[in-house]
């Protein structure tokens, strides 16, 4: 029998029952003690709806080994800004840290340890606020043994304290000061990428993303915080292509979970600066046309 796993895990589902339990199926092989589970309601106007969210959860109530289960269903639907924010909000009340995994993202088991370890390395470390479990780095920039600080959150898995959860700006009230700082030329030193990331926080703010995540990376950058990345992508996206708010590299994006060191070493400052500027030009394209074609799109588009 497997031994059971003491992080706490907040799963998030909502009408995906297939997804769902491909996910869960990796969630019950590590046995979580401590399994929070969080559920949208389902829309009014969508046919159908109501069934898949039931089966869904109904995968969820499968629990065959000793786990404290807490549950927050919602009865309407509040979408996903708002949703997943109370949600792992509700979790971080409840735990000091945690792992957050969503319906269409399956783990390798080393993700698992990955973030246990991280966890505990940097507990006390104001200047980490996430841990990811994505790696979109080409096969000759991977490293099976490391991991880096980057200025991106990558939230297809990940960890985090309830110490750098209550810096989530969710109202982006220090955006703008923060965007006019000398920081935040330091963090962007090229002039596209300042210009395309205030484009995307104004369309935020506009109501035009319905994004928790967004806020969640500005609200990193707004504390100076930084994220880890492990030097193997640890967790496959399965339902990237059905998802919302792709604005990237879809071809880059889909890649296989792979195994990681239990006992990684950081990597150098230079790896870093190099891994962040790929995944700036090739993961979300940034340039002078991707620019003004967010822009646009952005400016006439409705509010969600």
């Amino acid at each position: 029998m497997a031994k059971k796993f003491d992080v706490p895990i907040l799963f998030l589902i909502f009408n995906r029952p297939n997804t769902t339990e491909q996910v869960f199926k990796i969630v019950k092989e590590v046995r979580p003690s401590r399994l929070f589970i969080a559920a949208d309601g389902p829309r009014e106007d969508r046919i159908g709806e109501i069934e898949k969210c039931e089966e869904a959860r109904k995968i969820t109530e499968k629990i065959d080994w000793l786990c404290e289960v807490k549950r927050l269903y919602r009865k309407n639907n509040l979408g996903c800004k708002v949703a997943i924010n109370e949600a792992i909000s509700w979790f971080f009340k409840n735990v000091d840290e945690g792992i957050v995994l969503e319906d269409d993202c399956v783990p390798d088991p080393s993700f698992f340890k990955f973030c246990e370890t991280m966890l505990r390395r940097y507990r006390y470390d104001e200047r980490i606020m996430h841990i990811g479990g994505s790696n979109f780095l080409p096969n000759d920039m991977k490293e099976s043994d490391g991991y880096y600080f980057s200025k991106y959150s990558q939230v297809w898995g990940w960890a985090t304290w309830r110490r750098a959860w209550k810096k989530m700006d969710y109202k982006m009230s220090q955006w703008k000061n923060f965007s006019r700082s000398k920081e935040y030329s330091s963090l962007f030193p090229y002039f596209w990428e300042r210009v395309y990331w205030r484009v995307i926080a104004d369309a935020v703010m506009m109501g035009k993303i319905n994004s928790w995540a967004y806020r969640w990376q500005f609200s990193i950058w707004e504390n100076r915080g930084k994220a880890i990345s492990p030097g193997r992508n640890l967790v496959k996206n399965i339902g990237l292509r059905g998802g919302t708010h792709i604005n990237t590299n879809v071809g880059i994006l889909e890649r296989q979970a792979e195994s990681i060191n239990g006992n990684p070493v950081v990597l150098s400052n230079k790896y870093s600066i190099n891994a962040d500027e790929y995944i700036m030009k090739e993961v979300y394209r940034i340039s002078p046309l991707m620019v003004f074609a967010q822009w646009g799109y952005y400016m006439f588009k409705k509010g969600e």
